[in-house]
């Protein structure tokens, strides 16, 4: 125990957070926002809140009052961003935005200790109840509100592909002169499924490098990425440079998602289905998550409002799952490049709304008019996932 209020059996907290990742950080920022003085407990695996990450969003993914606290937690912004594929070249007019997991940990720290909390890190947590969590001490800590984001635990590992990464950060010799991010750099050899590099121009001499692959299995070749990389950074003047730290993912790609859960406790973060399946962003709808918990009563049912969120968000992710079906189904690995610069030749708007799961019927026949890339026979003729959405348990 070393904060603010003591947990146990008796004292229900109004919050009860298990995983202390991107999900969490974001519940305890907007409820200090809308609920100053509201308790939060919260169950980490890690030695620190956020853990080791870089999430990033188009400033159109989030709209309304979750701007409020969102915006100033935000580690760097652009106002666009320029992708590459062989022989073509672009430039997005779409505003960019970037938060790393050691600024949102430390804002969501100092966030807690605003109010009544409780912060157990290095500590795991196994979930008894609706309302109850037993740690691996034995103890059991009780919250009005119990939110579950641990992870992507329960995804399953044969309905889609998958999305691995390498990245470094970099302190570059000298100032590197990159204005705005790199998105994808597909101009480099395609090994293992869709490959690109990835570019976030942190400051003036600092730069995230990825080195990502859209592959069919959630193998992540460690040498081989940070080689990649580093071969990027040596193509563009890069080195010698000073390394601050690496990170790595692998992301689901899925054509289906797992059912919800039948309980009255919140399934957040990427677990509980709330991410982008063709991009694996995953900040738009925990924002939006942290948003909705954080202006009603922890004590009152998850009701209608919460069923309606998750409705509308699911629906909105039929479009991105036919794409990956597309992708990993229908086409060899080979064609993957072309599915992605034909993506990337339509009008921002459409990109936009697309990357917002604010798509309309108009934008999904506009990215099956015409005829299909190269390596691939056809364009899906039916939704491939009737009569159901989900995946069977």
């Amino acid at each position: 125990m070393n904060d603010a209020m003591q947990g146990g059996d008796a004292t229900p907290f109004d919050f009860l957070l298990l995983g202390g990742g991107l999900q969490a950080c974001l519940i305890i920022l907007a409820v200090r926002q809308r609920q100053p003085m509201a308790s939060i407990a919260v169950i980490e695996a890690g030695e620190r809140l956020a853990g080791n990450h870089t999430w990033c969003l188009h400033d159109g993914d989030v709209t309304g009052p979750a701007r409020e606290w969102l915006w100033p937690a935000l580690s760097a912004r652009w106002p666009g961003y320029t992708v590459r594929f062989p022989g073509y070249l672009r430039s997005v007019p779409l505003s960019y935005s970037a938060v790393t997991s050691q600024d949102l940990g430390e804002r969501a720290a100092a966030a807690l200790r605003q109010g009544p909390h409780d912060l157990r890190l290095a500590t795991t947590g196994q979930v008894l109840d609706d309302h109850r969590v037993q740690l691996g001490t034995g103890e059991v800590l009780r919250g009005r509100r119990l939110v579950v984001a641990t992870g992507r635990a329960d995804m399953p590992r044969n309905l889609g592909g998958w999305q691995t990464f390498l990245g470094i950060e970099l302190v570059t010799p000298r100032p590197h002169g990159l204005q705005q991010p790199i998105l994808m750099d597909a101009t480099v050899a395609q090994v293992g499924g869709f490959r690109f590099l990835y570019v976030l121009p942190l400051a003036p001499d600092r730069l995230l490098v990825e080195d990502t692959c859209f592959a069919d299995a959630p193998d992540l070749n460690l040498a081989e990425r940070r080689q990649g990389v580093l071969a990027y950074a040596e193509r563009h003047d890069w080195l010698p440079a000073a390394e601050v730290r690496c990170e790595t993912g692998v992301l689901p790609m899925p054509w289906r998602l797992p059912p919800q859960p039948a309980t009255n406790h919140v399934r957040a973060g990427v677990a509980g289905g709330w991410f982008h399946p063709l991009t694996g962003y995953s900040l738009p709808w925990a924002a939006a998550v942290a948003e909705h918990l954080a202006q009603r009563d922890p004590g009152e049912p998850l009701g209608d409002g919460w069923r309606a969120l998750q409705q509308q968000h699911r629906r909105q992710q039929r479009l991105p799952l036919l794409l990956n079906w597309a992708l990993f189904r229908m086409a060899e690995p080979a064609a993957r490049t072309a599915m992605l610069d034909l993506f990337y030749r339509r009008d921002a708007s459409t990109i936009g709304r697309i990357y917002a799961l604010r798509h309309t019927w108009r934008d999904t026949l506009a990215l099956f008019a015409g005829r299909p890339p190269r390596g691939m026979a056809r364009w899906p003729r039916r939704w491939p996932l009737t009569p159901a959405l989900e995946a069977p348990q």
